[in-house]
């Protein structure tokens, strides 16, 4: 049995039926008909079932290794990041005039999905180097593109991203890393970066970093921060590469999972550095990066859910324990049934799998945001696009991460003691599904963000497109009795998101978590709404997959949407009193850290 076989037949629904990316027009102007969809959905599957999902364990259990100053993927890793520099998969939804294949955001956005669930670690090497190439086009100046660019876009080279250090996490403000002009309008990087994902490794020759620094004259806090080009390798006449930049990496990180991708400590001692964009305008260049490995993040927790609930249904089809529950049970082993007969399993996996479909569904939507928000040709329908990612951005990251890591953990639950077992994968994906509430901006700093800043921007527009999405899919859907959650959950998203604008800063900060979790429920209800009248339209063919693609949808209206519910109730319980939470048994709130 394959460990992981992509799930074609829906990811060709979301994209040609659903979102009908054949009917828009991609960047560039290409537009990607139903056929070319389809093929490219096919080899791509067959690319990763058969080259990237067979390492996911192997590189769990070797893990990289550090000796001598270098690091070394699992094995056969190098070999299968060279087939897909060769097979020209990076280059799929890269601008034609970039030398890129043009295609839709949301076909590389399933093409994602696929390594994520194959194989999170490998798929951080190309995702972390798309980013950073993005940038270079956004804000490097001509030469800067010409050197980096190709090389970055085909996976020749990998890129990386250089934020964090000891005293400086989440708040970026606390940077210490010095940037020093040189003669030659270079810089000279001086300083130390923890957590960097794919720091060094043996899958390209170079690797390109990007690292935030300040200046000498920089201004205190994250106003005075720049961002820099560092290449492992500086570039030399021809492009070919030249001399060791002094980047060492100085260690990697043993970790809960994720063992594939090395997490390394790197130490820039007087780095060659080239400036990308303005000075102290490192964290306008960032954010917009920052925005779209969010989105990845929230489909790796998608990706990991998907792998995870693949295996939990195989294992459920097979494993025989029990009988049928009713007075005519039979007695004795002839009477035992698979797992999958027994309602909590079945409906365990239920719950999984609407999780993972609205999960996709909202990551492949915000792929067609990117894109309008990108190319459009009207101003308006630019600004739309805007407005919803600003708010569905931290809503995916967050919510869809969570959700992730609970979905395999009820995956582990299906094999019972079996899950707990290394060696049967479940246990894995619980452990690489644990990252993405952790890494690209913690998920706590996703609801401060939500309801600190997002919901007010642009005079309240965001979330009021936001909320309206849901008013208009219900007006639409209005013959459905069985939609009563989401109208009241979307009642509920009103109500709190009234209260929390009204509220103090220490109330909003105390129930942030919850709100983004209740407009967490309500997008993905959204979704579940809109996919529903999507396969009614087509439940007069009798197709099994419409039916059963309308039935999940019923499930997570009328069983899994009401779990907005608690954390509206929540939030209204913290608008309406301060609490006094002692951090220490036996001390009061007064003074302590909450």
């Amino acid at each position: 049995m394959k460990s992981y076989a992509a799930p074609l037949e829906d990811m060709a629904f979301l994209l040609c039926e659903h979102l009908r990316i054949p009917d828009r027009t991609g960047p560039g102007g290409y537009v990607a008909d139903a056929e070319t969809i389809g093929s490219v959905l096919a080899e791509a599957a067959r690319f990763v079932e058969e080259e990237i999902a067979p390492l996911n364990a192997t590189g769990d259990r070797e893990g990289c290794r550090f000796h001598d100053g270098e690091v070394t993927t699992p094995p056969g890793f190098r070999q299968a990041f060279g087939r897909l520099r060769a097979l020209g998969w990076p280059l799929l939804t890269v601008p034609a005039k970039l030398g890129g294949q043009a295609m839709p955001r949301a076909l590389g956005m399933a093409f994602n999905e696929m390594i994520a669930s194959a194989s999170m670690a490998f798929g951080m090497f190309p995702g972390l180097t798309r980013g950073v190439a993005d940038m270079i086009a956004a804000y490097g100046d001509e030469e800067l593109q010409r050197q980096y660019l190709p090389k970055l876009l085909s996976c020749e080279c990998t890129g990386t991203i250089c934020m964090t250090e000891a005293q400086a996490g989440s708040d970026l403000s606390l940077v210490r890393t010095l940037a020093v002009p040189a003669q030659d309008g270079s810089y000279l990087i001086r300083g130390d970066k923890i957590f960097i994902s794919g720091g060094d490794h043996d899958l390209t020759d170079n690797i390109v970093h990007l690292v935030l620094a300040r200046t000498p004259d920089a201004p205190a806090g994250s106003k005075g921060l720049s961002l820099f080009i560092v290449p492992k390798f500086l570039p030399q006449a021809g492009d070919e590469i030249g001399v060791r930049n002094p980047v060492h990496t100085t260690g990697i990180e043993t970790k809960m999972g994720n063992h594939a991708s090395p997490t390394c400590a790197l130490r820039f001692e007087d780095a060659r550095g080239f400036l990308l964009g303005p000075v102290h305008g490192a964290m306008g260049c960032l954010f917009a990066m920052l925005n779209k490995t969010r989105i990845g993040s929230g489909l790796q927790g998608c990706a990991v859910s998907e792998a995870a609930y693949q295996t939990a249904l195989s294992y459920a089809r097979e494993r025989r324990q029990g009988r049928p529950l009713g007075p005519n049970s039979p007695n004795g082993d002839s009477g035992t049934v698979a797992i999958i007969s027994h309602p909590d399993v079945k409906r365990t996996l239920a719950e999984i799998r609407s999780f993972v479909e609205g999960g996709r569904a909202l990551c492949y939507r915000a792929a067609v945001l990117l894109d309008t928000a990108a190319h459009h040709s009207e101003a308006g329908d630019r600004k739309r696009a805007e407005r919803l990612l600003a708010i569905m951005t931290p809503v995916i990251k967050a919510f869809l991460t969570e959700a992730g890591f609970n979905c395999a953990v009820m995956a582990q639950q299906v094999l019972g003691g079996h899950g707990y077992i290394v060696g049967n994968m479940v246990e894995q994906y619980v452990r690489d599904a644990r990252l993405g509430m952790l890494y690209e901006g913690a998920n706590g700093i996703q609801g401060l963000d939500l309801a600190m800043r997002k919901i007010r921007m642009d005079e309240g527009r965001a979330l009021a497109a936001f909320l309206a999405e849901a008013a208009n899919e219900l007006e639409t859907s209005n013959s459905d009795e069985w939609l009563g959650p989401l109208a009241r959950v979307l009642d509920l998203a009103r109500a709190c998101s009234d209260g929390i604008l009204k509220a103090e800063p220490d109330q909003v900060a105390m129930v942030a978590g919850d709100y983004l979790r209740l407009l967490g429920f309500l997008a993905m209800g959204t979704a579940w709404a809109a996919m529903g009248r999507t396969a009614r339209a087509h439940q007069d063919e009798g197709s099994a997959f419409h039916a059963d693609k309308l039935a999940t949808c019923r499930f997570f209206i009328c069983q899994v949407l009401p779990g907005a519910e608690a954390p509206a109730a929540r939030i209204m319980a913290g608008l309406g009193v301060s609490f006094a939470v002692p951090c220490q048994p036996g001390k009061s709130a007064e003074g302590s850290e909450l």
